[in-house]
């Protein structure tokens, strides 16, 4: 909670939505505790692997901040000064800042900040989603294609599978929490 604090200038935050595998929630419930709450913070211990992809991915704890509502669809946000939402890696304090107009891959000039609903049970970022957890909330994958520069890049996971084009890491996931700024 200080990493996050310091990142946004607030010190306080209110948990609003908590998962493990396991305890039946899923992204209807996902949505409706964070829907109209605004801006929030997403986190996600992971490990291992998904989908039957094998990967090398040591535990860690990875999200997002989302400066908008969560709601089961998708926020585009086709101006730069909309961008500001970021992805991190707690365990190795690294963030990643949504890219800028004309920066790392296109998508039709307009970049997901957020989305929901369906197979994806919600993302930060476009195409296949930077970090995207499914509707059942117990696995996903990390790659890199609208926050960190290039779709070259390494995900946010810095994990296995960088033989994929672009590189993608799936995951499982351990807890899953989202706090409000208060």
């Amino acid at each position: 909670m200080a990493q996050l604090g310091s990142w946004m200038g607030r010190r306080s935050f209110t948990s609003i939505f908590s998962h493990v595998p396991g305890d039946g929630k899923l992204v209807a419930n996902f949505l409706s505790a964070t829907a109209s709450m605004g801006p929030t913070f997403t986190l996600v211990s992971i490990s291992g692997s998904a989908y039957g992809v094998p990967s090398n991915l040591p535990p860690q704890i990875i999200g997002g901040y989302n400066p908008f509502s969560w709601i089961a669809g998708t926020v585009l946000t086709p101006h730069d000064a909309q961008r500001s939402a970021f992805i991190f890696n707690l365990t190795r304090n690294t963030t990643q800042s949504q890219n800028l107009k004309g920066q790392g891959a296109a998508d039709s000039g307009k970049f997901q900040a957020t989305g929901g609903g369906g197979a994806v049970g919600f993302k930060f970022g476009g195409q296949d989603g930077d970090i995207m957890v499914a509707s059942d909330l117990n696995e996903g994958w990390a790659t890199n294609y609208s926050y960190g520069g290039t779709s070259a890049a390494a995900p946010i996971t810095y994990g296995g599978a960088v033989s994929l084009t672009p590189p993608k890491d799936s995951f499982q996931v351990n807890q899953l929490d989202v706090y409000t700024l208060s």
